[in-house]
């Protein structure tokens, strides 16, 4: 593992996320400027999952996993991130958005991490819970 590399992923898909959220709470639906932050937020998530498979060389993960799961994950947890940080201002919103967001993350954790390790059961447990 390269820790500085390992850092850097880190730190690159969770400014993706925050970007992300911060585009889908303060208007995903309603501007221009929120669709770029957002498509940004995507993109440096991307960025950072592809320095964590180079820093990363063991893992099993595929360029499938990082470019296709990836951009459901960065979106899923950008929905369901902003949609709990703002639930007070947007509570028709993120009704629906919090719900949709973690069972988008949960189907990419699941396919990243889980997919022929655990049975879906769990997972399917674990999100109706």
């Amino acid at each position: 593992m390269n820790f500085p590399l390992s850092h850097i992923s880190s730190l690159c898909k969770y400014t993706g996320i925050s970007f992300t959220a911060g585009a889908i709470t303060h208007g995903f639906f309603s501007g221009e400027r929120a669709i770029w932050t957002a498509i940004f937020g995507v993109v440096i998530y991307l960025v950072g999952g592809t320095l964590e498979k180079i820093a990363n060389p063991d893992k099993d993960h595929s360029w499938t996993d990082i470019l296709l799961i990836g951009i459901v994950a960065s979106i899923g947890l950008g929905f369901f991130t902003g949609g709990l940080q703002h639930f007070p201002d947007s509570p028709a919103r993120s009704s629906w958005v919090v719900p949709v967001g973690f069972a988008m993350s949960l189907l990419a954790m699941y396919l990243m991490e889980g997919k022929g390790k655990i049975k879906v059961k769990a997972p399917l447990i674990y999100g109706g819970n």
